[in-house]
C-alpha cells in the first residue's frame, strides 16, 4: 500500500509539472523545477548515506536530497519534517535559479530553466558552470545542447575508480530532456544513440509506477502527430509520459 502511495505521489508530481508547463506562467520555471526534483527525489525524514560512495565519504543527505544546512554539511541524527524538507529545496533552487540566470546569456523557456535547475541540484551549479551543454545552450540554443545532456548518466565506483553507467540518472536525464523540449519521453528516448536509452528490459526502476515500458508510449492513434507547442513551451500527453 505505501508503495502505491509514493507512485501515485510521484506521478501526481510530474503531473503539476506538465500543467504548469502548459500555462506558461512567468513565475513558474522554480515551481516547475521543485516539482521536476521532487518526482525523482525521495523524501527522507532523518539523515542517511544516499550512494555507497557517500557513505565512503561521509557525505550525508536529508529530505529532499539536502546535504548542506545553512552551509553545514547534514549532521548525524538530523531529522527534518516534510513541510521543513520543500523549504530548504526551494531555498536550493532559488539560490541556484539565480546563478542560472547569469550563466545562461540567451532565452529559454520556464521549463528549461527548471530543467537546469533540476541539472544543478543532481550535479552541483560549480560542474554545470563548465559543460559542454551549457557553453552549446548559449552560442546555439537548446536544440543544439541537448545531446550534450545523454552521458551525464554515470557516476565513479570508488571501489574500482571506473565511471559506470547509473540506469536511474538515464532515466532522469531522458525526462529531464523530454521536458525542457517539449516532447514526450518516448519520443526523446528513441531519438536518442542505443547506448544512451532507458531500458527498463535491463534494469527496473527504482519506481514500480514509472517502469512500465508501455506507459512511455504514445496512443497508437497519435503516432502519426507531432508534439504540440504552445508559445515555446513543450505540453505533453500525460498518456505518453511518465517519469
Amino acid at each position: 500500500m505505501a508503495e502505491k502511495t509514493k507512485d501515485s505521489k510521484q506521478q501526481s508530481a510530474l503531473d503539476e509539472v506538465i500543467d504548469a508547463t502548459e500555462k506558461n506562467q512567468e513565475s513558474s520555471s522554480v515551481d516547475m523545477a521543485k516539482k521536476l526534483i521532487t518526482t525523482f527525489e525521495e523524501f527522507k525524514p532523518l539523515a542517511y548515506f544516499a550512494t555507497p560512495n557517500e557513505k565512503a565519504e561521509g557525505k550525508l543527505t536529508v529530505g529532499y536530497g539536502t546535504t548542506f544546512i545553512d552551509g553545514k554539511p547534514v549532521k548525524p541524527g538530523t531529522k527534518v519534517t516534510e513541510k521543513e524538507a520543500e523549504a530548504l529545496l526551494e531555498k536550493r533552487i532559488n539560490s541556484d535559479m539565480e546563478k542560472i540566470r547569469k550563466l545562461v546569456t540567451r532565452e529559454i523557456t520556464p521549463a528549461q530553466e527548471a530543467v537546469l535547475a533540476s541539472l544543478a541540484y543532481n550535479s552541483d551549479i560549480s560542474f554545470l558552470r563548465k559543460t559542454k551543454f551549457l557553453k552549446k545552450l548559449n552560442e546555439s540554443g537548446w536544440e543544439a545542447a541537448r545531446s550534450e545532456l545523454w552521458d551525464w548518466n554515470v557516476q565513479k565506483n570508488k571501489s574500482t575508480g571506473k565511471m559506470e553507467v547509473q540506469r536511474g540518472l538515464t532515466h532522469r536525464r531522458v525526462v529531464e530532456e523530454a521536458i525542457g523540449s517539449g516532447e514526450p519521453p518516448s519520443v526523446v528516448n528513441q531519438k536518442r544513440p542505443k547506448q544512451y536509452q532507458w531500458d527498463e528490459k535491463i534494469e527496473k526502476f527504482r519506481y514500480p509506477g514509472f517502469s512500465t515500458w508501455d506507459d512511455w508510449e504514445p496512443p497508437k492513434k497519435e503516432e502519426e502527430e507531432k508534439p504540440k507547442v504552445m508559445q515555446n513551451v513543450g505540453i505533453f500527453d500525460r498518456n505518453s509520459t511518465t517519469a
